[in-house]
């Protein structure tokens, strides 16, 4: 096996989709998590044995601009009122970041 050129190497994009809320007015953008963010949720799911469905939230629902939507204490504040929305978003976060994969293998 050859050794690649950087030119050869395709730049890495976070996955992304676009998730109606209704209870929000509109669309948001749902993305994967970042290295260090997928560490740190990681790290707090095994010590918590559950994903922070607030954390993971704040983390990967952006704007338009890429900028996020509400802080962790309100994505607490949102699914308090808008339970099913919030769902919605969590299992779309889950998905785009590879951690239902993560439950599936520790089975």
């Amino acid at each position: 096996m050859t050794v690649l050129n950087r030119s050869e190497i395709p730049v890495p994009i976070l996955p992304k989709e676009t998730v109606t809320v209704p209870s929000l007015g509109g669309d948001v953008v749902v993305q994967g998590l970042m290295l260090s963010d997928r560490i740190e949720i990681l790290f707090m799911e095994s010590a918590a044995k559950r994903i922070d469905l607030s954390l993971l939230l704040s983390k990967t629902v952006v704007d338009d601009k890429g900028d996020a939507i509400y802080t962790q204490q309100q994505w607490e504040l949102f699914g308090a009122t808008n339970f099913n929305d919030a769902l919605v978003l969590f299992k779309a976060a889950k998905r785009l970041c590879g951690l239902d994969a993560d439950v599936a293998k520790k089975k």
